[in-house]
């Protein structure tokens, strides 16, 4: 949890202390710093604004441990767009298999806990293997949101993960960090789950009516049809809108924000239309200013809800901060252990 900063008396050490913070922040190209006349360095692109002033530095406060370790653990953006990191596509989809038998017997109730899964990330420390991964995980633990991490390309998806001894869901939310969780395998991009642990995974969530998140990833057919067919991509810079839809899910924004997606590969969607498109309810809730599709609510075919957006992310990011606490809140069906707290200055 966050504290309110206390002064401390000016000396060399937190003078150090400072100097080695500014030098930090001037060396990672993805920091939105600014320094202020009154001497104060703020970093934006944390999702929360964090200030430390030169008149006093509380090296021990949480603030500026965390954004000292973040500089320290997460890899640094790239300022060019051609040296963004580029989110795989599939074609085709995964067979949809009939309903297994059935998981539960006379319970529907779920944990208050949240499952992450990753293709290839790491479960426990950040680094650049899946930044989305870091982003999330993040974000979670600002809100205090408990939450396990599922690394498919090491750990196969069961029903005992999914589901307790006796009959209760583990998990009240699904996060995944890439729509198909593809990864690189000895320069072959495939997906880290079967088509057995994709099926089983859309079962739990159709019979404990569990949310599914899918933070980034490819406008098409894999791992199932969203109605979402790609147009173009690009690392460029771009401004979102909030769309009528969306205002209900990014409900702790204002009305009207431009919200700036920068640093990230981005893939620019519209909706399918004509013979060959699925039987599916998308309803758009992020655009660019020429309404290409960003991301999407759909209701799929056997009742599951699904957000998925096609936009990179880290913890780094500002529209991934601005975004986090919303889509938390949305795949939570908004009932969560924890909180956020603003402060104001």
């Amino acid at each position: 949890m966050y504290r309110p900063k206390t002064k401390k008396r000016y000396n060399l050490r937190n003078f150090l202390l400072f100097s080695g913070l500014i030098w930090l922040l001037i060396s990672c190209g993805s920091a939105d710093v600014s320094q202020s006349a009154t001497g104060s360095v703020t970093s934006t692109n944390a999702g929360t604004e964090l200030s430390i002033n030169t008149d006093g530095i509380d090296s021990n406060s949480h603030d500026f441990q965390t954004l000292v370790a973040r500089m320290n653990a997460n890899a640094v953006l790239k300022d060019s767009a051609a040296a963004l990191k580029t989110i795989p596509s599939q074609s085709g989809s995964v067979t949809f298999s009939p309903p297994l038998q059935q998981l539960f017997a006379g319970s529907s109730k779920v944990g208050m806990k949240l499952l992450i899964i990753s293709a290839n990330g790491n479960a426990t420390t950040a680094d650049d293997a899946d930044p989305v991964l870091d982003g999330v995980r993040y974000f979670a633990q600002e809100i205090g949101i408990p939450y396990d991490v599922m690394i498919a390309s090491s750990e196969p998806l069961t029903e005992a993960k999914l589901i307790a001894a006796n009959g209760d869901g583990n998990y009240q939310g699904i996060i995944i960090t890439e729509v198909g969780l593809l990864y690189n395998n000895n320069g072959v991009f495939e997906s880290a789950f079967t088509q057995d642990e994709w099926n089983l995974l859309w079962q739990y969530e159709r019979e404990f009516n569990v949310r599914h998140l899918a933070m980034s990833g490819f406008p098409g057919t894999f791992p199932e049809d969203y109605g979402l067919r790609n147009v173009t991509q690009s690392g460029d810079p771009l401004t979102a809108k909030i769309t009528a839809d969306g205002a209900n899910i990014f409900s702790s924004l204002k009305s009207g924000i431009n919200m700036p997606i920068k640093n990230a590969f981005t893939y620019f969607a519209q909706l399918c239309s004509g013979a060959g498109c699925p039987t599916v309810d998308t309803k758009p809730i992020l655009t660019d200013t020429a309404g290409s599709v960003l991301g999407a609510v759909t209701n799929t075919a056997d009742g599951r809800e699904v957000l998925s957006l096609t936009m990179n992310h880290n913890s780094f990011l500002e529209h991934t901060g601005l975004m986090a606490y919303d889509l938390l809140s949305w795949v939570t069906q908004g009932t969560f252990i924890g909180e956020r707290r603003y402060y104001l200055s």
